[in-house]
């Protein structure tokens, strides 16, 4: 059965973290030796900072010292950068923030939001850095919910020539998919072909390659 599977031919494609679930879809299937899967699905893994999944993948207390240490590492980077975006979803839950994001997402744009939040709740431009790095560092350990809402913030803010905004769009995208929200994700697949569409990109051939991911 394995010379059925798409798994090997697709992986190239895809984020890592869209490939985890198709290893766990065809773990049970035992189309490949377990010892194979379990040494490929580490593999995958060892690309991101999911600490307790690695680990998860050797016998109970076998797993490396390094991991161990780097697992403290992580940590200790998650706990100096949700210091920093503390500060920062603070005010963008507050109620009158809130409001202010709703009736001006479609209507009046970024522009005009982030310039709200700067002169009436002290928010400054390098916050949006913050956001946008906390997002990726949760994408990273594979809290996709977390990074669904810090991106859905961060796209609300910035303008759409901003050097992270393709990359939030396809963030959120992929959150979605991942936590198995299929109207979220066809929603964020819309706003994608959108801003694509929209040819914002520098070359012909870049156009051209978006396309060809986003369809």
């Amino acid at each position: 059965m394995a010379e059925f599977d798409l798994t090997r031919k697709m992986a190239p494609f895809l984020d890592t973290h869209l490939i985890i679930p198709l290893l766990e879809f065809i773990e049970p299937r035992k189309i490949y030796e377990e010892h194979s899967l379990v040494e490929m699905h580490r593999k995958v893994l060892m690309r991101t900072n999911m600490m307790d999944s690695i680990m998860e993948t050797y016998p109970d207390g076998k797993a490396p010292e390094q991991l161990e240490k780097r697992r403290d590492q992580i940590l200790q980077e998650r706990d100096e950068l949700k210091a920093k975006v503390d500060v920062v979803v603070e005010i963008l839950e507050r109620d009158s923030v809130k409001e202010m994001m709703e009736t001006t997402r479609e209507r009046d744009g970024n522009n005009k939001l982030l310039d709200y939040l700067m002169n009436n709740h002290g928010f400054s431009v390098d916050m949006l850095d913050t956001l946008f790095k906390y997002a990726k560092f949760q994408y990273e350990c594979g809290n996709y919910s977390a990074t669904s809402v810090l991106l859905l913030h961060f796209r609300s803010l910035v303008p759409v020539h901003d050097p992270n905004y393709l990359n939030a769009l396809y963030g959120k995208l992929a959150s979605e998919i991942l936590l198995q929200e299929w109207e979220h994700a066809k929603d964020d697949l819309a706003k994608l072909r959108a801003y694509i569409d929209s040819n914002p990109f520098d070359s012909e051939w870049e156009l051209v390659q978006q396309r060809a991911c986003s369809f």
